[in-house]
Order: C-alpha cells, then structure tokens, then sequence
C-alpha cells in the first residue's frame, strides 16, 4: 500500500491507494501534486490558516493541517471532493457554484483578492464564522482558487456574521418561496412540480445568465438594482415574461426588508413593442413628408423637427443636435429669414396662448418664397402635450385654397407618374422591338453567309477549286467572326451595366494606345478609301485600362469611316488639357440628326437614316461611354447633317488610382 508525498513528505491523515480511488482519483493527485510543489504548500503547514485549494471544477487539491483541525476533515477524506459539500452550508452552496460557473464563463467576480466574513460547516454539522481571504492562480489545468481561513472568536464578530447569516438564509428561503410562487401563481404549474434544474429549469435559454445574475444579487445585496423581465416557460408550454423587482423597505442593518414583486407583463411588453414599431413607423413617415414638421413640447424644447421643415430654414447643422433644445436657438436664424419678423414672433406668442388651431397662415420670406403655415395644439384628456407646426411652400400657388391645391398636387403625382411609366413601357417595347430586329439581321445575315459558303464547299455541285475554297472559307471567317463580335459585345455591355466586369488601370503611354488603334482603322480606311490623319501631343503618361481606352478610340474611329463617303477623310487628335488627356475624332462624314443626338449613347440605338444601309448593332457607342464612365471621364458629340461629327472624350488623371 503506497502513501501519496509530496516533495518526499508523506501526506497526512489515513493512508489512501491509488487503485482505491480509481483512475479519476490518479489524475486529480497528479493535478494536486503539479499544484503543490507550484504553491510550495510544504511551508504552509505551520501556519495559523487553513489553506484549502479548489480547481475550476470545485474540488479539493490541497488541505493544510490547519484546515484539517478547524473542519474536522482529514486531507485524505477532502482531497477529490467537492469544497461545497464539505465547508458551505446548504442554502448557500447554490450561489457557490453559480458564481464559479459565472467566473469560468465570463472571468468576473468579486471574491478573489477580497476580505470576506462567511458562515461555514465542520464535519460534525456544526456552523461557525470564518474570515477568507481567496487568491488565484492559472495553471495549465485551469484555474486555482487558494482561500486562507481563520475562525472569528471575538462575541461581538460572531454575533455580527450569525446575524448576516440569518439574514443571507431568510433571503435564500424568500427567493425559493418566490420561484416556487411564479411556477404555481404565474405560470400554471402544480405545486409539486421541481424542474429538474430549479427556477433556471423553465428560464428561456437566453435569460439564464441574466437571472443568474440576479440571483447572486438579491442574495447579496438584499435588493435589485433595477428590475428585471425573465422570459420563463409556462405549463401550457407558451413563453411569459415575467418581471421582478427586488427592494429593500428598511435602512436597519439588522433588519432585513427584502421586499419581492412579480408579475406577469407579456401583454404589456408586447403592447409596448407594437407601440415601438408603430411610433418607430410613424417618425419615418414624418421624415418622409413634404411638407416641413415642426413640433414642441409644453416646455417650448424641440421635440420634432422633420429634413422638410430644416430644408426651408436652409440649417445646415445636424438635426439632432436641435432635439431638446428651446425654440429660441432657432429665433435668429428665422429672424433672417421672414421679411417680417416682429410678426412672425408675435402671431407664434398669440397661437401658443390661444391654443386654437389655425390654418393656411402666410409667411413671406425675403428671399421671395411665400410658406402657408398650419398651427395644430396637440392635447389629450385637455392637457396641453406640445405645439404642432406644418410648413409647406406656395410660392407658386398662393392664390390656390389649400384643399384644392392638395388635391391639385396629388392629381399631379399621379399623372406623372403614370407617364412616366407609361413612357417606360412604351420604351422597353421599342427596346425590345430594336432588339430583335437587330438580333434577327445581325444573326440571320452572317449565319446565311456561313451556311450558304459552307454548302457550297461540301456540296455536289461539282468540284471546287482552291481559289474558290479560299474565297469561301474567307467568307466564313469574317462572317463567323462578325458574330463573335456582336456576342462579345452583348456579354461586355452586360457586365459593363452590372458592375461585373471592373477596369485594370496601369501607367501607360498615350501615343501606344493611339499607335495600336490606327493599325486597326488602317486596313478598314484604305478599303473604303478614307484618309486618316493623326495628331498626338506630347505629355505625361496616362493610369488608365490601356485596352479598354484603345477600345473606346477604335470604335469611334471604325464610326467614322463607316460613316464617311469615299475619299473623306478622318482626324484623330490627343491634347492635353488641366485635368487629364482629351481623344477627338472628327470625320466630314454624312452627320447626325440634332434629334437623334441625344439617343447615340443608349443600348441598340441607331439612326433612321442609317439602320438600314450600313450594318451595326447599336451597342458601339453604349460601350465606350460606359468604359468612359468607368474612369471617371466624358464623352460628347458634336455633329452636324452633310458636314460631319466629331466625337470627344475626356480621361482625367490619376482618376482611378
């Protein structure tokens, strides 16, 4: 039979074996012997205190001599078991372990580093009084709480914590008749019912910290400091909310004056919740309104003052800092305002004293804006609660009756609204009319091209020669081609529009994104007999997606050789100006209508005079503005019928960087 050491000491009290205490027992010696020769526990022996150590689970790890003579526990008898079934009386071991578990959850507590007087228990059931003192220390196997004890002997010491200890039992037994009382009287339950947790047993699982909380409070300090709602499960296993409030009627320290209330405020929590979203909606409508809300209180402070009304005052300082605050921060401010301003302050005096509502009153300001003012008192059961203020501009209708010109202005939105959809829709349709048509040529015509080429290259006609082939399968690629960029386009300008598709700027030089459009526009020029000229100044480099701008050059340079009639000619010009690089492309083509000009830049748009003779699907021009767009730049056009245009777009510097 081999005794536990410590250190080579031999530890106290009966001898104890490992394989009776079992494999449990092997581990928390292991524990304690790690926690021993960390806390030198050799040298505590002598002295006066008892020195107990639990780990964060609550058990025993160490027991000094002292602590053996003073709870009449061996160290063999305390070593592995729980403090609280050997020292803390019963009605107290509860709050125990809910300030244990709290700690462990949350790192909070008022114990440790504190002086404290507790009731205690020997092992012959009898209590005393006893002074802690508790310290901790983390280890690699959680935490250790170290408490140093002495008994109180003084009579006056004792009787003193006897009386607290009364006093902390007598709340412990009001707090199990309040909980047993909420089951039974609240809640519906029978009185034999205990859930299997206690009162936390049918507390919501998101409460139970809070009521923990409450409980170790009322325990301690006899009140709470603030009511409490609980949302508690009933017998019918609906959800109530319960508040509870704790108080103390007495200031004698002997005495205790606990006094507990609960009662059930579901409804009235819920009532106050539907109150909430109804006042929470109707202060978003108030903001929303046109016309400017200004309300106050029957103390003349700011209760309400809505972005309409702050509008007219033209206040640019922030609304809220004007909530609370006496109407006269705002005199001098309107002061400046009205052409008339003794007028404006007495006839505010004479509403405010005569309490009647008045409506349609004029306010003339010195800028020229006339505003009708309404002036509402808002009382209920005959008690004055605050002024209501309703201003609205008719500057433009002051001859109108309000009724009529509410109605009028109604009448109006309605109209325009339904306009307004109504050109929507007729534009959607004419989209999506543009749309097939376009799709149906711009398909159609290169898919006829590609299939009738591709029959005659397989087909039994006769034989084809290998000019001919080339001739066909060079029909086939361009016009396969011509699809692919009619797709590409499709897809680009999609995820232009979505945001999709983002630029990648990169330091670049101007003349290299001129160079690679004009080797692109030179092959298609000289075909149709156009002349292109180019000037490029000198200047910085250029952040910007250097594909995406030589993109948006070579569209509006395929334009305009599209557009121009034999032996034109096209000018490409690069300046600089204050604020970035500027591209022009000037052709003397056949020119654009002044009424389609506003509509070039729009998805599938195309000229009357042109949709049907020059081939495009209208998605060109929508492309460069939108990649325009994206770096932060303009494009514009200028253009005249049987003279030419010239389109124009401007990227600042260092837009995107």
């Amino acid at each position: 039979m081999s005794r536990v050491r410590y250190n080579g000491q031999a530890a106290r009290g009966s001898e104890i074996t490992v394989k009776e205490r079992g494999e449990s027992r092997t581990a928390l010696t292991g524990f304690a012997e790690i926690h021993r020769q960390q806390t030198a526990t050799v040298i505590l022996d002598p002295l006066p205190y008892a020195v107990v150590t639990m780990n964060g689970s609550g058990r025993v790890v160490d027991w000094n001599l002292a602590a053996e003579n003073l709870f009449g526990w061996s160290y063999a008898d305390a070593f592995g078991e729980e403090l609280a079934d050997l020292i803390i009386p019963g009605e107290l071991r509860e709050a125990h372990r809910v300030g244990l578990a709290r700690y462990l959850d949350t790192g909070e507590t008022s114990a440790v580093n504190s002086l404290l007087t507790l009731p205690a228990l020997r092992a012959d059931g009898n209590r005393f009084i006893a002074e802690l003192y508790i310290s901790m220390l983390e280890s690699h196997g959680g935490p250790l709480f170290t408490g140093l004890l002495r008994e109180i002997t003084k009579t006056g010491e004792v009787r003193s914590e006897v009386d607290s200890v009364h006093q902390a039992e007598s709340r412990l037994n009001r707090l199990k008749v309040v909980a047993r009382n909420i089951r039974v009287g609240l809640l519906g339950y029978e009185k034999s019912f205990e859930p299997e947790s206690g009162i936390f047993g049918i507390v919501h699982v998101d409460d139970v910290a809070r009521a923990q909380e409450a409980f170790v409070e009322i325990s301690e300090t006899d009140r709470l400091a603030n009511p409490i709602d609980l949302r508690m499960r009933a017998s019918d296993g609906t959800w109530r909310v319960i508040e509870t409030v704790a108080e103390n009627v007495t200031n004698q320290p002997a005495e205790s004056g606990l006094v507990l209330i609960n009662r059930d405020v579901t409804e009235q929590r819920a009532r106050e919740s539907d109150l909430r979203q109804t006042s929470s909606r109707l202060s978003a409508l108030v903001m929303s309104l046109d016309d400017g809300v200004f309300f106050v209180d029957q103390e003349e402070k700011i209760a309400v003052a809505n972005e309409a009304f702050l509008s007219i005052l033209d206040y640019q300082g922030d609304m809220n800092e004007l909530i609370g605050k006496p109407t006269s921060g705002l005199r001098s401010l309107i002061d400046e305002l009205v052409v008339d301003p003794k007028l404006f302050n007495v006839t505010i005096a004479d509403r405010v004293a005569d309490r009647i509502q008045v409506f349609g009153e004029r306010v003339d300001f010195v800028d020229g804006r006339v505003m009708e003012r309404d002036y509402i008192p808002v009382e209920l059961e005959n008690e004055l609660h605050g002024h209501l203020w309703l201003y609205r501009d008719i500057s433009s209708q002051i001859t109108l009756e309000k009724t009529r010109k509410h109605l009028l202005e109604a009448e109006r939105r309605l109209r325009e609204k339904a306009e307004e959809q109504a050109r929507m829709l007729r534009e959607v349709a004419d989209l999506k009319t543009e749309l097939v048509a376009m799709v149906s040529h711009e398909l159609r015509t290169p898919l006829t091209s590609i299939v009738s080429f591709a029959n005659l290259l397989i087909g039994d006609d006769g034989p084809v020669t290998e000019v001919e082939q080339q001739e066909f399968i060079g029909v086939i690629d361009r016009n396969a081609k011509r699809l692919i960029r009619l797709v590409d386009d499709l897809l680009l300008l999609g995820q232009l529009e979505s945001g999709v598709t983002t630029i990648q700027p990169i330091t670049c030089r101007v003349a290299d994104i001129v160079e690679w459009a004009l080797a692109l526009a030179d092959q298609r020029a000289v075909a149709a007999g156009v002349r292109i000229k180019s000037s490029v100044e000198r200047g910085p480099t250029l952040y910007a997606d250097q594909g995406r701008i030589g993109q948006v050059l070579d569209n509006l340079l395929s334009n305009a050789v599209k557009f121009s009639e034999s032996g034109g000619s096209v000018d490409l010009t690069v300046r600089r100006n204050p604020t970035g690089w500027v591209f022009a492309v000037r052709d003397d083509g056949i020119g654009i209508p002044e009424s389609e000009q506003s509509r070039l830049f729009e998805s599938f748009f195309r000229g009357a005079a042109t949709a049907q003779s020059t081939p495009g699907t209208g998605l060109g021009l929508a492309i460069a503005k939108a990649i325009v767009d994206l770096h932060g730049g303009t494009i514009t056009v200028e253009s005249q019928e049987s003279v030419g245009s010239c389109f124009e777009f401007a990227i600042p510097d260092q837009a995107l960087s």
